[in-house]
């Protein structure tokens, strides 16, 4: 049975300040969990804010996001966008982290297109938010390191 895919990009608040320490191991520890539970994604910290970008089958997600709710660590945590995935985006990422700056911000509002449309496709229009511009940033420029001889 082909197994239902979802996507979920939240944005939360840190309740205080982590080292880089703390999260690079907060990232290592939902390497292995996500790995276990079948869920990929990205993970962008940007001024004591996350934006994570969640995929996998519906209820693992789900579950997941609940999780991730009840974590101390975290505070003002919404919901910015969810849907269904015929494929993976991130297949390859257990949890890739990213530290975004105001020039990554920049950069990623003033893209147009990506060499990943397909990934654009399947956010069904959801190409305006500034959270998935910088999700698609990330990986744009990780497809471009990856593929560029």
């Amino acid at each position: 049975m082909k197994e239902s895919l979802c996507y979920l990009t939240y944005t939360s608040k840190m309740n205080q300040e982590m080292s880089e320490d703390e999260l690079k191991k907060l990232v290592e520890t939902s390497q292995v969990k996500n790995a276990q539970s079948g869920i990929t994604g990205l993970l962008i910290s940007l001024n004591n804010t996350f934006i994570q970008y969640l995929e996998g089958e519906k209820e693992n997600v789900k579950t997941l996001y609940g999780t991730i709710k009840n974590d101390s660590r975290h505070k003002n945590i919404e919901i910015q966008f969810e849907g269904v995935l015929e494929s993976r985006i991130f297949s390859n990422w257990s949890m890739s982290l990213e530290n975004a700056t105001q020039s990554t911000i920049k950069q990623a509002r003033d893209i147009d297109s990506f060499h990943g449309t397909k990934m654009l496709e399947s956010f069904r229009g959801a190409d305006s938010n500034l959270g998935l511009r910088l999700i698609l940033y990330f990986y744009e420029l990780k497809y471009k390191l990856r593929t560029t001889p």
